[in-house]
């Protein structure tokens, strides 16, 4: 648990919340593990949830070409949360990955209880 707050701490959307906060979501985020290669979501699938990138790196590919990587901290899917849009890319495990899945009906009901989460 005290890995995942961590984790949160260290990224964009969530790393200005107060402990409280994550502290909340922390217990609702589903822990994902993939191997080297392994697709993790791929373009044009449903998309409802986001993905924090706990360990290891991955490969961004829009249409086919490689366009970043990915490292621990990095955060993708965050449209996901508010229109549930097609994943716009595929994303691949490079070694060993773990990730931190926080799913928009999780997300929409931490929001009713954590006003602090709308403004990260």
């Amino acid at each position: 648990m005290l890995d995942h707050l961590l984790t949160l701490r260290a990224t964009e959307p969530f790393g200005g919340l107060p402990d409280e906060t994550l502290l909340t979501m922390v217990p609702l985020l589903r822990s994902r593990h993939f191997d080297a290669g392994q697709a993790i979501v791929r373009q044009g699938d449903p998309a409802r949830s986001l993905l924090v990138l706990a360990r290891g790196e991955v490969e961004v590919r829009i249409d086919g070409r490689t366009v970043s990587r990915l490292q621990r901290g990095a955060v993708f899917g965050e449209l996901a949360l508010l229109a549930s849009e097609p994943r716009t890319a595929t994303v691949e495990a490079i070694g060993d990955v773990m990730l931190l899945e926080l799913e928009q009906d999780v997300f929409f009901a931490i929001m009713e209880t954590e006003p602090e989460l709308i403004r990260g």
